[in-house]
C-alpha cells in the first residue's frame, strides 16, 4: 500500500510539553507502532530515524542535498515507505518537535511559512496531534532542570539509575525569553494547522488521568486513527521534575520580576503547586 493511502499519526509540540510520554502511552496500543522522535540525532542507529534513512538511501546526490521541492517530496515518500514497512499493519506514530520541522524545507523558505514537511503530511491526510503546555513557566523550568541533571525521563523499571535531585537558579531574562518563545511557537503551529480537519489540539495539563491518557483525548484519538478505543498507557517512563518550589533557588526574585506582567499567573501558579 502506498504512503499516500495509509493512515499515519504525528505528534507535534515543544520539548517538555509531554510529547514523549504521550507517544509511548499511545504506543501501548497493539494497533499503533510508536517510533518516537524520528529527527533525534541520538537515535541515528535506528531504522526509523530519518538521518539513518538519509545516510542509507541510494539516489543521486542532488536529490539528498538540494532543497528542490520535487527532491524533498521524493525523500519524504521514500522515507515514509520505510516507516510503513517497519510498522507493518499498525498505524505509525511519529514524534516531531517544533524545532525539527525544517529538515525538508525548500529554497527560500520563510520561518513564518508552514514547514514543507508539515504541508506534505497535511496533503496526505495524516493525523496531527498538537500538544501544548499552558504553563510556559513550568515548561521552561522543566527543560532547565532536565539539562542540569542530564536526565529528561526515567524508565519506571530503572529508577535506581536516576540522578539525585538538585536545585537551579533561574535567570529572569532567560525565563522571559523562553516563555515568549513557547507562546510564539504554539501560536505559529496553530496557524499552520488551520483548516486541517485531521488535527487535534491536546493540552498538557489535561492530557493524562493518572498513568493513562484521559478518556476525552483517548476517544478522540482512537476515532481519528480508526483504532480500538481503550485506555492508552501507562508509558514505560516518567518525567523527573519535582514541584517548582522544591527546585528553584531564587523563587522570590522571579515573583518580583514578573509581578504585574502577563507571566505572573504562570509563576505564581507554579510556585504554589
Amino acid at each position: 500500500m502506498s504512503p499516500e493511502s495509509r493512515t499515519c499519526a504525528v505528534v507535534v509540540g515543544q520539548q517538555r510539553s509531554g510529547t514523549t510520554v504521550f507517544v509511548w502511552s499511545l504506543g501501548t496500543s497493539p494497533e499503533i507502532q510508536s517510533f518516537g522522535e524520528v529527527f533525534h540525532d541520538a537515535e541515528r542507529d535506528r531504522d526509523y530515524n530519518y538521518f539513518n534513512f538519509l545516510q542509507r538511501f541510494e539516489c543521486d546526490a542532488e536529490v539528498k542535498y538540494l532543497p528542490d521541492e520535487q527532491y524533498r517530496r521524493t525523500l519524504f515518500d521514500e522515507y515514509m515507505k520505510r516507516i510503513y514497512a517497519l510498522a507493518d499493519t499498525q498505524v505509525p506514530l511519529l514524534d516531531v518537535k517544533y524545532n525539527s520541522w525544517h529538515h525538508l524545507n525548500t529554497y527560500w523558505h520563510n520561518e513564518e511559512e508552514r514547514p514543507n514537511l508539515l504541508g506534505l503530511m497535511i496533503e496526505r491526510g495524516y493525523a496531527i496531534l498538537h500538544l501544548w503546555r499552558r504553563n510556559v513557566f513550568e515548561q521552561a523550568l522543566s527543560m532547565r532542570y532536565a539539562e542540569q541533571r542530564n536526565a529528561y525521563h526515567v524508565h519506571i523499571h530503572d529508577s535506581a539509575s536516576e540522578p539525585p535531585h538538585t536545585t537551579v537558579r533561574i535567570d529572569c531574562g532567560w525565563m522571559q525569553a523562553e516563555m515568549e518563545r513557547s507562546l510564539r511557537n504554539t501560536a505559529r503551529f496553530r496557524r499552520f494547522l488551520e483548516g486541517h480537519d485531521r488535527a487535534v489540539e491536546i493540552q498538557y495539563e489535561e492530557m493524562m488521568d493518572g498513568e493513562f491518557i484521559s478518556n476525552t483525548y483517548g476517544e478522540a484519538i482512537a476515532n481519528l486513527l480508526g483504532v480500538q478505543a481503550k485506555p492508552f498507557g501507562p508509558a514505560p517512563l516518567r518525567k523527573v521534575t519535582p514541584p517548582p518550589r522544591e527546585v528553584i533557588e531564587n523563587a522570590e526574585e522571579l515573583k518580583s520580576f514578573f509581578a504585574g506582567t502577563k507571566y505572573e499567573e504562570y509563576v505564581i501558579t507554579a510556585l504554589e503547586r
